[in-house]
């Protein structure tokens, strides 16, 4: 079976295709013009074999969609068994007379493209402007399925302009466990560009945070205070276990780091506090296997999940600003300075206990997460096992 992914949104595509090709299917990465630097298989892997099969096509931007013909399209996705869309595809398969098998919707494509505005006219913008939102919105009628996670923003959307395809929800995966799995990422150590600096810290400190965002822009939708609270969060765990080195990553780009690099500064703690320039999501994965704790924001579901994910498939204690107590991921709900502090405090105290508690995320990510959304893919593709 030949599959096409058209579009890599967050990275999600490039890890499906991995998963399927190392099951025997022929599973293929369309990169297309829409699709913005960071989401390049490069930026996710170390490996160069997956030049072997992504290819990059020029079509693909909503503002051009007129700019390119039905033609462009089917010859490049013409001979595959199942096209899986995302973005702004949908209205280009519809144009080219073609079918999505599956659509994997991240919010905008659904809620925000069929009724797109274009406030700044490009070559081709002003013939797209009334063609493009009435393809998109008969693409997504067109498929065969919608999958992935289907958040709340995705369902309204695809209430709003009556897509009727079937709704198959399942986890989207967010890492290539045999290069980026706790079992195997300290592989790809020696190809990193910023593994030194996390292997320094590590040597003179017992304790790690990882403070995670979205790279390569940092903690896009983050509190403004996340980052500034951790830095209090480690002066207080400081003081309260002087005997025990702890230390902060946190990156360049994230909200509110050039406050806490000053409140660092007062504190005296900035030789413990690693900051990291914007980073290939490679690189992020790396750092954060050579940590302890992950921070990061949410709201502690599979849904919406975000960074969480990462950090229970990294093996990781994973602390979640935004989070509730009772939170359906297996993490641990943090509010304040305060509550990292404890939650640091905790894991100090009772290492064994910390070690258990992070198989046990890694094992929910194995279940809920990779198998599950596996599972579901494969389901949508038609797939039997």
């Amino acid at each position: 079976m030949r599959v096409a992914f058209v579009g890599n949104m967050n990275q999600h595509a490039f890890v499906a295709v991995r998963h399927l090709r190392a099951r025997g299917v022929s599973a293929e990465l369309v990169m297309h013009g829409a699709d913005a630097p960071e989401f390049h298989p490069s930026y996710d892997t170390f490996d160069l074999g997956y030049m072997d099969y992504v290819r990059t096509v020029p079509w693909g931007e909503a503002t051009h969609f007129s700019a390119h013909t039905a033609e462009a399209v089917r010859a490049v996705l013409e001979g595959y068994d199942a096209i899986v869309a995302e973005g702004p595809i949908p209205a280009f398969l519809h144009r080219a007379g073609l079918r999505a098998r599956l659509i994997l919707p991240y919010g905008a494509d659904v809620s925000e493209l069929p009724h797109l505005r274009f406030r700044r006219p490009s070559r081709g913008a002003l013939a797209s402007l009334p063609l493009f939102p009435l393809a998109q919105r008969a693409g997504l009628r067109e498929a065969h399925f919608i999958g992935g996670t289907l958040s709340a923003e995705v369902r309204e959307g695809l209430d709003t302009w009556g897509v009727r395809a079937a709704r198959r929800p399942f986890p989207r995966i967010p890492m290539w466990d045999a290069e980026m799995g706790p079992d195997a990422i300290e592989l790809v150590f020696r190809r990193s560009a910023w593994v030194h600096e996390v292997d320094v810290l590590r040597r003179r400190s017992d304790v790690i945070l990882f403070h995670h965002g979205a790279p390569p822009m940092g903690a896009r939708g983050e509190p403004d205070g996340l980052a500034p609270a951790l830095v209090e969060a480690l002066a207080a765990v400081r003081r309260d276990h002087p005997d025990v080195g702890v230390a902060l990553v946190i990156l360049e780009a994230a909200t509110g780091a050039d406050v806490a690099l000053e409140r660092a500064e007062e504190l005296g703690l900035r030789e413990h506090v690693l900051v990291l320039p914007p980073l290939a999501r490679k690189e992020l994965l790396v750092a954060l296997a050579g940590c302890d704790i992950m921070v990061g924001s949410g709201e502690g579901t599979l849904a919406e999940g975000g960074v969480a994910i990462d950090g229970l498939a990294a093996n990781k204690r994973v602390l979640v600003f935004g989070a509730p107590e009772d939170a359906e991921l297996p993490i641990v709900g943090v509010g304040s300075a305060e509550a990292v502090a404890r939650a640091v405090g905790d894991y100090i105290a009772s290492p064994a206990s910390a070690k258990a508690a992070s198989a046990a995320g890694r094992a929910f990510y194995e279940r809920e997460v990779r198998d599950a959304g596996l599972r579901g893919l494969e389901e949508a593709l038609g797939i039997s096992r």
